[in-house]
């Protein structure tokens, strides 16, 4: 089975112009920043702009246009392209104080839709209905402190379940927003569990999760790690 959004993502490219290319080769550029320090709430003085640095807000009408393709993404994202949901889950956070780059960003990511129109998800049945999990978790990165989970199901060889979220909570360190992340993971394969459950698709095996930090992967299997990892964080003033 194979699903995508061609035409509709062609709709949206035409709208926006972007159909006829040039087609980036990734959603957001590498010198992404959502937040400049001085654009958070409760910025002092020593975190004023070099002059030339200012981006401005938009009028009414670019808020419109930025929200209104954020929307769009939003649908997109959710539906049949895993691969932009970071993107679109940070500009999101824009929609209430939209820049000048910030409408470029959304617009990129348009175009990159464009040139990759044709993709989806695809399942086969041959890779069968174990279900397997993969989540990573960016540390702080955005100005606002908080880190940013992500979170992959796959099912019969392809993605049924996937987001880009904001914890809930403030983390100490690289290996505790992974630990967080993988913890929120648990939830979300249970809840897939009881459904396919009701869908007479009994899971006969643990569902693997999977993660790339090393230090999470411990606490996670060795509970007297993660007991005192947890006393740790509430010992550590914020």
């Amino acid at each position: 089975m194979w699903l995508h959004l061609a035409s509709y993502i062609a709709k949206i490219a035409e709208k926006l112009g972007c159909a006829d290319g040039p087609y980036p080769d990734n959603p957001l550029p590498s010198e992404f920043v959502l937040f400049h320090p001085w654009e958070l709430k409760g910025a002092g003085e020593e975190d004023k702009p070099l002059p030339g640095k200012e981006d401005p807000l938009l009028d009414k009408a670019g808020q419109k246009r930025f929200q209104q393709i954020v929307g769009c993404l939003n649908y997109i994202s959710h539906a049949t392209r895993p691969d932009i949901g970071f993107a679109v889950n940070q500009l999101s956070r824009a929609c209430h104080c939209p820049r000048k780059r910030h409408l470029a960003y959304v617009e990129r990511v348009g175009a990159y839709l464009a040139g990759t129109a044709d993709w989806g998800l695809h399942f086969k049945k041959e890779c069968g209905t174990h279900l397997e999990c993969f989540t990573d978790a960016n540390y702080g990165h955005d100005g606002t402190k908080k880190s940013t989970t992500g979170l992959f199901l796959n099912f019969a060889g392809g993605p049924v379940y996937w987001t880009a979220r904001k914890q809930d909570r403030l983390t100490s360190s690289t290996c505790d927003s992974e630990s967080q992340a993988m913890m929120t993971v648990v939830h979300y394969v249970e809840h897939a569990t009881d459904q396919l459950e009701e869908l007479g698709c009994m899971q006969t095996a643990p569902t693997p999760v999977y993660n790339d930090n090393s230090s999470a992967v411990k606490f996670s299997t060795d509970p007297l790690a993660h007991n005192r990892s947890v006393q740790l964080a509430r010992a550590m003033p914020y």
